[in-house]
C-alpha cells in the first residue's frame, strides 16, 4: 500500500512506498491536460499534477487538477487496485488514465461538504497486458529425422511469456522446449500435432496455446 500527501502543485510529503511517482512537467510547476468533464465542444486544458502508478498488468496515471490551495492525501491499495483520499481540499475530482494512451478509465469525484462521500465512476477496465493472438510458423511437411524450425509469435503486450512445446510424436526431439523458437525432429512418418502452450503471470488471457498439424515423410 502506497500513500503520499500533495500540497499545491508539487509539494509531496509523507510518501510511503514506491509505486506512486510524481511526473515532473517539462517546464513550470504543472502539466496541461485536456478537461474530461463539462466539455463544451472545444478542448479546454486544466493545470494538473500527475503521478504514475506502477502496476504489473500495465501502468496507470492519476491526474489531479491542482492549484496553490490543493491539499490531497492519496492511498493506493495495490491489492484491491483502488484509491482512497482521506484528505481532499482544493480539488473536486481526479482522473485515472491509461499511462500508455491517456484514455480515461476512472474518475473520483469529491463532495463539496466536509466529510462527504467520494464517488467513484468507472468508464473502462484498468489496463491489462495480454498474450493476444498466437501463431506458429514452420514447415507443415518436415522430413523424418531432419530438424525443422518452429517459432511462435503473439500480438499482445505481455513480456513475461513462458513457452512449452510438445508434440504428439512421443519420440520427437525438441531442442528448446521452453523457447519462442525451437528445432523439432519428427521420428517417424505420419501426421502429428505440434503445440506451443504459452503462459504469463501478468496477462488477463493466460494461458493460451496454438497447434500446427505436420505430416512427416
Amino acid at each position: 500500500m502506497d500513500r503520499l500527501t500533495l500540497k499545491g502543485y508539487k509539494e509531496v510529503t509523507g510518501q510511503v512506498g514506491n509505486e506512486l511517482a510524481w511526473i515532473q512537467p517539462l517546464k513550470g510547476d504543472f502539466h496541461k491536460f485536456p478537461r474530461w468533464w463539462n466539455k463544451k465542444g472545444t478542448i479546454q486544458y486544466e493545470s494538473v499534477t500527475i503521478f504514475n502508478v506502477t502496476r504489473a498488468p500495465g501502468d496507470i496515471k492519476i491526474v489531479i487538477p491542482t492549484s496553490i490551495n490543493t491539499h490531497i492525501e492519496m492511498i493506493w491499495d495495490d491489492q484491491t487496485e483502488t484509491f482512497k483520499f482521506p484528505i481532499h481540499r482544493g480539488v473536486e475530482r481526479v482522473a485515472i488514465v491509461d499511462a500508455a494512451t491517456n484514455a480515461l478509465v476512472q474518475e473520483y469525484q469529491f463532495s463539496r461538504i466536509a466529510g462527504g462521500s467520494v464517488l467513484k465512476r468507472t468508464i473502462a477496465p484498468l489496463p491489462s497486458k495480454t498474450i493476444g493472438n498466437v501463431s506458429i510458423t514452420g514447415s507443415p511437411t518436415p522430413d523424418v529425422g531432419i530438424a525443422a524450425t518452429y517459432s511462435v509469435a503473439h500480438t499482445g503486450t505481455a513480456a513475461d511469456l513462458v513457452y512449452l512445446w510438445t508434440c504428439t510424436d512421443s519420440s520427437a526431439t525438441i531442442t528448446s522446449p521452453t523457447a519462442a523458437s525451437t528445432d523439432i525432429t519428427i521420428s517417424e512418418a505420419g501426421t502429428f500435432d505440434v503445440t506451443c502452450n504459452i503462459s504469463s503471470a501478468t496477462s488477463s488471457d493466460s494461458p493460451t496455446s496454438v497447434v500446427i498439424s505436420v505430416t512427416a515423410t
